[in-house]
């Protein structure tokens, strides 16, 4: 599809006639609330749950994500940005890699604390059954078919619920199996929110099993082919950056080998994607063709 930049210059323009600024004030302006937004719903998920954003890596991937990456890091105070290679046909990339797999749930309110063993397992086994049957229709061999049990659970009186693993010991007995799995709670608890209640009362809401149908993997190889020349620009661009024109150079993936490193602010173009780095950041390329990009000490 080939872009109208006119086009697109006059829709901003009807907007920055009514809030009385100039037309890359208000489209940088809306780049900055979109992002804003974005680091908001990351935030979300991890500030208001006890994680710190800036101890990880945040991995940008689809035609759009790349363009973002380094100002929502920024926002969060994220250090580091992973673009994997061919990003924007990732998820479609991941859908074929990903093993076959099929959830079934029971609804199964009781105490932790005063669960019979033969009752739970029943159930297990019979979702377990379920789940084989279904893997089955889609022509996974027995052996290539795991089984992965879990229940949800909550203190009493909660609304929330934390998925625990319910992996039982054979060789203990039922009420230091049940510990265990009290006490597993109170960790992921901790864990996820930050807080937990060691006296509370814990109770099962559901029992689940995911069946896994094991798939064979594309195994991704390391490149051997490191950069030997300098990286090539495909143009320079006038580009804005927080108000600044800048002549920002544009690079494209097929010419970025392991071993090249470029200072922001730059630009690098992919078929089905755009990476997009600000000043205070460089860009380097791993091993896998993975586009890696830090911070400027």
């Amino acid at each position: 599809m080939q872009l109208d930049k006119e086009a697109a210059y006059q829709a901003v323009k009807t907007v920055a006639n009514q809030l009385g600024l100039s037309v890359m004030e208000t489209a940088e302006g809306i780049c900055s609330i979109a992002n804003a937004k974005m680091a908001d719903a990351i935030r979300t998920l991890t500030v208001k749950k006890g994680i710190d954003p800036r101890d990880f890596v945040l991995v940008a991937f689809g035609g759009a994500g790349p363009m973002h990456a380094v100002f929502i890091a920024d926002l969060l105070g994220i250090k580091k940005v992973l673009i994997p290679t061919e990003a924007g046909t990732f998820s479609a990339w991941g859908m074929l890699q990903t093993d076959i797999r099929y959830d079934a749930v029971r609804n199964f309110v009781h105490i932790l604390s005063s669960i019979d063993r033969k009752t739970t397992e029943a159930i297990f086994c019979e979702m377990e059954n379920e789940a084989s049957a279904m893997l089955a229709q889609q022509k996974i061999e027995e052996k290539n078919r795991a089984f992965y049990r879990s229940a949800d659970m909550r203190y009493v009186g909660q609304e929330y619920t934390v998925n625990v693993p319910y992996i039982l010991d054979p060789s203990k007995d039922g009420e230091e199996n049940q510990r265990n799995l009290i006490n597993l709670f109170h960790e992921m608890h901790l864990r996820i929110y930050g807080h937990n209640n060691p006296k509370g009362t814990v109770e099962v809401v559901n029992l689940r099993v995911a069946g896994y149908g094991e798939l064979e993997k594309l195994q991704i190889k390391r490149s051997e082919e490191t950069a030997g020349e300098q990286l090539l620009k495909r143009i320079v661009k006038q580009t804005v950056w927080n108000g600044d024109v800048i002549e920002t150079p544009v690079f494209t993936t097929k010419n970025l080998r392991f071993g090249h490193t470029q200072s922001g602010p730059t630009i690098i173009e992919d078929p089905s994607s755009t990476t997009v780095v600000p000043p205070g950041y460089y860009v380097e390329m791993d091993a896998y063709r993975n586009i890696q990009i830090k911070r400027e000490a």
